[in-house]
């Protein structure tokens, strides 16, 4: 687990691309994690002005394993 501390103009889905990459669900693994801390972003995402610092948690995701080879399905 990771914590980020939020500075004004961030954005959380670029905080999620910088941290996690293309990883899928990264966005709503971030968003159930900070739950109580929504009211520091406005609805597009991006940190309000803040009177005080303020971290979020960034939670160990694990990458889905790639199928490194092919099965037929059909002949």
């Amino acid at each position: 687990m990771a914590e980020y501390l939020l500075k004004e103009g961030d954005e959380l889905d670029q905080i999620c691309w910088n941290h996690y990459g293309d990883l899928p669900g990264a966005l709503e693994a971030v968003l159930r994690a900070n739950w109580s801390l929504l009211s520091f972003f406005d609805d597009l995402g991006k940190v309000l002005p803040l009177s005080k610092p303020v971290v979020i948690t960034l939670p160990e995701l694990k990458r889905p394993t790639n199928v490194t080879g092919s099965i037929r399905i059909f002949e």
